[in-house]
């Protein structure tokens, strides 16, 4: 006789829940009202129109937008994208540290500057000593081109001291800064003057120099150092009236390392450069005439080399707010 065994009854398996992807620079970008993060939809109020973001460490942002007529907002939100808090009214400006735990802001234009945690909770407060230029662990940077100094200021102890004015980048290391300054008293043109120092050495000295239409005719402007302070990330001051063009320079000598050409530049609205620093995110124009139009926007990452890969579809601009670009790259 055979006999069988009564089945061993099973427990049911418990329904899994996805865990949404962290939000990091990387994996993030903005597409009109609402932010990508690794393919999930983040909307904004329906209508907000980017005009720059930034990823924090907790996987929630920093934005500058614009709803309608309404003034230009700076806000934290959390990864769900929900406002933690109202940073900034018309005309402030922000500041993120390397890792995306701090955040620097203005209030207002030329207003009290406040330091942020990720969840909101104000760690500083601090009037009349200019913009925030760069925030680095404990350090905030204070200045800007109408500034007679940079003042770099902690935060925590409340200790400062002063810098040379027109800082524009700090190295993570805060060992190094940038400098970025118009030529004055000149008769032709919009010529400027980038530099970098040594903030370790007394007196600041210069360790290379670029000034002027001789020494910097295509008037880069620097605006962060790479991660491990081999570059600096800026722009240079030739556009189409709304579109712009990139710029990494090679620190130690000051060799342009990004070259479209005069003919048909690499141009566009907003990039930052990769963590492999080999290669660069942008939210490009990629009009068949940059200078002719009408303009196009896509979002490309391309190398030093300018071999340039497409990850969205091209999409003509908006003129909701302006002429505004329908793809925005965190900073």
């Amino acid at each position: 006789m055979t006999t069988t065994a009564d089945p061993v009854p099973t427990t049911p398996a418990a329904p899994t829940t996805e865990v949404p992807v962290t939000a990091t620079p990387q994996n993030t970008y903005a597409l009109d009202d609402t932010i990508i993060v690794d393919g999930r939809v983040i909307r904004l109020e329906r209508g907000t129109v980017v005009g720059r973001f930034s990823v924090l460490s907790n996987g929630g942002f920093v934005l500058e937008s614009q709803l309608g007529e309404n003034p230009t907002e700076i806000e934290i939100l959390s990864p769900a994208g929900t406002t933690i808090k109202a940073v900034s009214g018309e005309g402030g400006s922000y500041v993120t540290s390397p890792d995306g735990s701090i955040v620097v802001s203005e209030t207002k234009f030329e207003g009290p500057v406040v330091v942020l945690s990720v969840d909101g909770t104000e760690l500083g407060r601090r009037s009349g000593a200019g913009s925030p230029v760069a925030v680095v662990g404990e350090h905030v940077y204070l200045g800007g081109e109408t500034a007679e100094q940079t003042t770099e200021w902690n935060y925590v102890t409340g200790e400062s001291r002063e810098l040379p004015r027109y800082v524009s980048a700090v190295s993570e290391d805060r060992t190094r800064a940038a400098l970025s300054w118009p030529v004055p008293n000149q008769v032709f043109g919009d010529p400027r003057c980038w530099a970098v120092v040594d903030l370790t050495k007394a007196g600041f000295p210069k360790l290379i120099e670029r000034c002027g239409q001789d020494e910097n005719p295509e008037i880069f402007m620097p605006r962060t150092f790479s991660a491990d302070g081999t570059y600096l990330v800026g722009s240079k001051y030739i556009d189409g009236g709304h579109w712009f063009i990139p710029a990494v320079y090679r620190v130690s000598d000051g060799k342009d390392m990004l070259r479209g050409t005069a003919q048909q530049p690499i141009s566009g609205w907003s990039w930052r450069l990769d963590d492999d620093e080999n290669s660069i995110l942008i939210s490009r124009n990629t009009a068949p005439d940059v200078y002719a139009g009408p303009p196009e926007n896509t979002l490309q990452r391309c190398t030093l080399d300018m071999a340039c890969t497409t990850l969205q579809e091209e999409l003509p601009l908006t003129d909701r707010v302006g002429i505004q670009p329908r793809y925005v790259v965190p900073k």
